[in-house]
């Protein structure tokens, strides 16, 4: 009888961790850093046009912009599973480990692109204009 417990008990505790998911899959659910990253217009950022002269020479260790200067690219995966841009606080920093700007979430560190043009207002292409009315 006690024979039939002990194997009754080593069964219950192997379908236990049967059941219990692989390291690797257990990473594969949990929560991750975002995968896209935030790019700032520098022309509407005071504080990156004031620097802008001399960016190149001497990098400011972090920088503050307004929030219309922000906007996040999400990745190929972020647009497909309809995952949110992370809410952020406007200020990048420098980090020697990624050897450019990053800006600190909630959800982990987020790569910064500065864009210092703005993009060239796009023009439809001819074969795609509407056509013209005649009345």
């Amino acid at each position: 009888m006690r024979a039939l417990a002990v194997l009754f008990a080593a069964a219950a505790a192997f379908s236990a961790a049967a059941a219990l998911p692989a390291p690797a899959e257990a990473q594969r659910y949990a929560p991750r850093a975002p995968e896209g990253h935030f790019v700032v217009n520098a022309s509407a950022c005071p504080q990156l046009q004031r620097v802008a002269v001399n960016f190149h020479r001497s990098q400011p260790a972090r920088f503050s912009c307004p929030r219309q200067a922000w906007r996040y690219v999400p990745s190929r995966r972020e647009v497909r599973l309809g995952v949110p841009a992370p809410r952020h606080n406007a200020t990048a920093q420098y980090s020697r480990r990624a050897d450019s700007y990053v800006m600190r979430t909630r959800a982990g560190a987020v790569p910064v692109r500065i864009v210092w043009r703005a993009p060239a207002p796009r023009r439809a292409h001819p074969h795609h204009r509407a056509p013209r009315r005649v009345f």
